[in-house]
């Protein structure tokens, strides 16, 4: 579930961050920046963490994730961690939602949400388990996976 949709962003590479916040390089760079550390500043951020997928020889996937108090425009990370596929995910203390996103070809984070087919793996939908951690898992255990949610 997404609580936000943002618009198709750049990746960290044309993007500086202040705490947890991006600030877009621009001539306004330094009052954006001055301006976003006055602001809310989310409390815990990930490096990337990497996963193998079930039932797959040999194939991985990279994810961060952030917390905080209030919803984030966008994933404020190293560029030169982020890699194509990579996962975002920021969790709001006290809410159950997640905002998503995922790295497209064109280095830009696209917002995305539960359920989302995998850019190469037609058959593998991204969930997020109890432990709030993305999973990309075949349509069917999606299924199961909804069914049993609901009969809980």
């Amino acid at each position: 579930m997404n609580l936000a949709r943002p618009a198709v962003v750049p990746a960290a590479a044309d993007v500086i961050c202040v705490g947890d916040s991006p600030v877009p390089d621009s001539p306004d760079r330094d009052a954006a920046a001055l301006s976003i550390t006055a602001g809310v500043n989310n409390e815990s951020h990930s490096g990337r963490m990497d996963r193998k997928i079930r039932g797959l020889k040999d194939t991985y996937y990279g994810w961060f994730s952030s917390s905080g108090p209030v919803p984030i425009d966008i994933p404020c990370v190293n560029g030169t961690d982020v890699q194509e596929n990579d996962v975002f995910i920021h969790r709001v203390h006290g809410k159950a939602e997640h905002q998503i996103w995922l790295m497209g070809l064109t280095d830009l984070w696209q917002p995305i949400q539960w359920g989302h087919i995998h850019p190469s793996l037609p058959s593998y939908r991204l969930i997020i388990n109890a432990d709030g951690e993305p999973r990309w898992v075949t349509r069917q255990t999606m299924i199961t996976y909804a069914s049993r949610a609901k009969a809980s």
